[in-house]
């Protein structure tokens, strides 16, 4: 109110007040303008390394991330069927997919395991032997 007494007028409304505008703290690039979602990894985001040989089992690179549409979590894909499983359940159960259904076994596991039976082969010469 100006002295007088008398109200002054309402002030003009800007042109961009008058345009419906986004609310620029909700904006995300990466799901806007598309109902496919695609994920961008945070570069201070830390991830596990990928050291299993399940992942060379999967389509593209070791560090490929996969999500269903609508969903934050990350997945494994098969690459040799349509199987799929969430990257929270750790490896064992991808791994014994790819021994049960496609016959692929991790060739440190195998060395491992000849490699116990060589042990217990040269145990069991020793004990055959005579000279002790």
């Amino acid at each position: 109110m100006d002295p007088s007494g008398a109200s002054s007028p309402p002030p003009e409304s800007s042109v961009l007040s008058s345009h419906d505008t986004p609310d620029l703290e909700s904006f995300d690039p990466v799901t806007s303008s598309s109902s496919t979602k695609r994920y961008r990894r945070k570069p201070t985001e830390k991830r596990r390394a990928r050291t299993s040989f399940v992942w060379k089992h999967m389509p593209g690179p070791i560090d490929t991330i996969y999500q269903q549409e609508g969903s934050e979590a990350i997945y494994w894909r098969c690459k040799y069927c349509p199987k799929e499983y969430r990257e929270s359940g750790g490896t064992a159960f991808i791994a014994v997919h790819l021994q049960t259904v496609h016959e692929i076994v991790d060739s440190r596991e195998q060395q491992n395991t000849l490699q116990q039976l060589s042990i217990s082969t040269a145990m069991a010469r020793g004990l055959e032997t005579q000279y002790k």
